[in-house]
């Protein structure tokens, strides 16, 4: 059959063809039983999901900016056992040192990620104020000394990360 004869038979075909019957009832009845209603989340999967996210996300920030030791040792007794001063003139000069190397990278960081440094930082420095005031009141308070010391190392360990930090 000649290329010709084949494109002028099918020329003469119809361009639409309607079916004898209606189709949709049989693909209807073929189909797996569907719901009316949307799919409810229970909460605990909700709370299960954010909990995966939230130690996901840890993980990964985690890996990307480094995962080091905090610069001053682990609390222990004897030093939850010192007076405050002893322990807050090490920690601020720890701080001290990592703001100063911070303060040397602020052109090199994204601006964005160093508002969110420093609003972090703005707000363990009134806890860390705070957490003195109550010492302050109360000297004898072992829980008040360890909240003040963990305090510290939470913004010696964000101005050791924030100093990792990656150039923008």
């Amino acid at each position: 059959m000649s290329q010709d004869r084949l494109q002028s038979l099918l020329d003469e075909l119809p361009r639409e063809l309607e079916p004898e019957r209606d189709l949709w009832p049989d693909i209807e009845a073929a189909l797996p039983l569907r719901r009316d209603r949307p799919t409810r989340l229970r909460p605990w999967r909700l709370a299960v999901a954010a909990l995966l996210l939230v130690a996901a996300t840890a993980a990964i920030t985690a890996a990307l900016v480094g995962n080091e030791a905090p610069v001053p040792p682990s609390p222990t007794a004897t030093l939850v056992e010192l007076s405050p001063p002893d322990w807050q003139a090490e920690m601020r000069q720890a701080s001290d040192l990592l703001a100063a190397t911070l303060e040397q990278r602020k052109d090199e960081l994204d601006p964005a990620t160093l508002a969110v440094v420093e609003e972090n930082l703005a707000i363990i420095d009134r806890a860390i104020a705070d957490c003195a005031a109550a010492l302050e009141t109360d000297p004898d308070d072992d829980e008040l000394r360890r909240a003040l010391l963990a305090v510290w190392r939470k913004k010696i360990d964000l101005l050791e990360q924030a100093s990792r930090l990656p150039q923008a």
